[in-house]
């Protein structure tokens, strides 16, 4: 049987995994003593936000059917902003 899920259920999940994700990751952080630890899981989780935030925007989006082209492209480009601002 396949189980047929709302793309906003889908898309809180991944944002909720994400979170739960970022918090064990802080725990981790904070109780390593080795810079090098904190410098790897800093890594993975800088490049898994940008990843998990267009993944999510994608679902929504995708979910839409009453929005214009126009709309989407104005949030797909500043989804795109805030990653580049987020690196620069």
């Amino acid at each position: 049987m396949i189980l047929l899920v709302k793309a906003n259920t889908i898309a809180a999940l991944i944002r909720l995994l994400s979170g739960i994700l970022e918090v064990v990751c802080a725990v981790v952080i904070y109780r390593s003593a080795t810079p090098k630890t904190i410098l790897k899981l800093n890594a993975i989780l800088g490049a898994l936000g940008p990843v998990v935030l267009l993944g999510s925007l994608f679902l929504g989006i995708s979910a839409s059917r009453d929005v214009t082209t126009w709309r989407i492209v104005v949030v797909f480009f500043g989804a795109l902003l805030l990653i580049i601002g987020s690196f620069a």
